[in-house]
């Protein structure tokens, strides 16, 4: 996941993925991305800017498995100022009823995932902070059915997100997001970001 967040003016991210064999030793002439000529474009001048290049796109892109992948900001603005991070899929894998410990840094992620296979079940997820400092969990769902399993996983962020809460967080079948056409099942794969 590469994410680009505007500080000041209109900043639009943009990125290349090249498998590692065919973009060659020269780092100088890798393709940079630059506007009409990038093969992934976010563009929206309201919420931070977001790429996720999943599993299925770096398996299709990088057949030698090692990927390439080039970041790039351009500045819609007359002066920009943005933050951009990128995540190299490291997502632990939670399972019912065994606590996790975990860290993660002021202004940083940490990931988690877990699966529920009940198609009507409440779910509840709890922080217990062991040190000072605030922590805030966001999360997103993907289903088990229809084209939603051949997605990547949608990572969370402050900006993207289907719950959010602090220290806990219960999601039970009567909630809003199931009223949606299509997310009518609680069974599916949960991603959790715990931001610090």
């Amino acid at each position: 996941m590469i994410s680009l967040t505007s500080l000041n003016g209109d900043a639009d991210l943009l990125v290349n993925v090249w498998d590692r064999e065919e973009a060659g030793s020269r780092r100088e002439e890798w393709d940079r991305p630059r506007i009409g000529n990038s093969q992934y474009e976010s563009l929206n001048p309201i919420v931070a800017e977001r790429i996720d290049v999943g599993k299925t796109i770096m398996i299709d892109a990088c057949p030698s498995g090692i990927c390439v992948a080039i970041a790039g900001a351009y500045c819609q603005s007359e002066d920009c100022q943005f933050s951009m991070l990128m995540l190299q899929g490291h997502v632990t894998t939670l399972q019912e009823g065994m606590p996790t410990q975990g860290s993660v840094n002021s202004e940083q992620y940490s990931y988690y995932k877990f699966h529920n296979r009940k198609e009507r079940s409440k779910i509840s997820i709890n922080i217990t902070k062991l040190s000072e400092g605030d922590l805030n969990m966001y999360i997103t769902k993907r289903s088990d059915t229809g084209g939603d399993t051949n997605r990547p996983m949608r990572l969370p962020t402050t900006f993207d997100y289907d719950w959010t809460g602090d220290a806990s967080i219960v999601i039970e079948p009567e909630d809003e997001y199931f009223a949606q056409p299509g997310k009518h099942s609680v069974k599916g794969t949960y991603v959790i970001a715990v931001k610090g």
